[in-house]
């Protein structure tokens, strides 16, 4: 995986006069955002990346509000409007946990390795995730549980799916 980016983050608008921009938040690691760390940011149709440090951080009615020590007014943050933050590193994950990116794409069968479709989407849902995945029939929605997910292969980019449980007939 090494060299692959991570979108963490991406500005969504400017708040105040003194420089701060509210982030939409794309990680599980919100450590990613503690001060003093550096961003890099980039925004599609502008040539190169900007790399930030962040001064301080907030929350604010659950929102996160972030200030750079290279940003000092209202003027140079709504510049910052539609970049994105990456990161190039991975945190380990811990057994049974993936990267959306990991998933996007994968071909799932059923036990019977009879392909159902491919996985297109990964829906955040508050109690779990849930898969939207591609089949000939339409889409087929799957929750991200152990009962109906019965093995990923991340190498191979397979899963395989109970589809009893789900009550799908392919």
């Amino acid at each position: 995986m090494a060299g692959k980016r991570i979108q963490i983050g991406a500005v969504t608008s400017a708040r105040g006069i003194k420089g701060e921009v509210f982030v939409k938040v794309l990680t599980d690691f919100p450590e990613r955002f503690d001060e003093g760390n550096k961003l890099v940011g980039a925004k599609e149709g502008v040539v190169g990346e900007k790399h930030l440090t962040i001064e301080k951080n907030r929350s604010h009615n659950g929102k996160l509000i972030l200030k750079f020590k290279e940003i000092n007014d209202r003027n140079e943050a709504e510049l910052l409007k539609g970049y994105a933050f990456y990161t190039e590193e991975p945190k380990e994950l811990e057994k049974d946990q993936y990267y959306i990116f990991d998933l996007e794409g994968m071909e799932v069968f059923d036990l019977n390795d009879n392909k159902i479709g491919i996985l297109k989407e990964v829906l955040e849902n508050p109690a779990n995730d849930i898969y939207s995945v591609e089949t000939a029939n339409g889409e087929l929605l799957v929750p991200a549980l152990k009962i109906f997910i019965k093995d990923i292969d991340v190498s191979k980019k397979i899963m395989h799916i109970d589809t009893e449980k789900l009550n799908f007939e392919n």
